[in-house]
């Protein structure tokens, strides 16, 4: 199934990244890396994204930071504030992707956000 935001076209996928050096990993923002999600990204990309992560200061318009991927394979990672409504997510996300828009990465993978443990 595709969708389309902006000029970005989304297809809905079941699998790992790629590997895209043009690609975006989107994931809810977690400021110690405590959750499964982060703690996941942050085992696989190194303790160099936590650092690069504290020291962006949060877009106030957006509530996203973006990093390098470090050693992900992904070229950014936007972090995603965790809102606390559902209509915020979607604002969240389509924020995200206009972010990736002007990235101009290639493809953006969106994992499970806010599901917890």
């Amino acid at each position: 199934m595709f969708m389309c935001f902006n000029s970005i076209q989304c297809r809905h996928e079941k699998s790992r990244m790629r590997g895209c050096r043009k690609s975006l990993l989107l994931c809810a923002f977690d400021v110690l890396f405590s959750g499964p999600l982060s703690r996941s990204i942050l085992a696989k990309a190194g303790k160099e994204l936590q650092t690069e992560c504290h020291s962006d200061p949060v877009r106030k318009a957006t509530n996203i930071r973006v990093t390098n991927g470090m050693k992900l394979k992904c070229k950014y990672v936007a972090h995603l504030v965790t809102p606390r409504s559902i209509d915020e997510y979607a604002k969240r996300i389509k924020s995200a992707l206009d972010c990736a828009e002007v990235l101009g990465v290639q493809s953006v993978a969106l994992p499970t956000l806010g599901a917890g443990e």
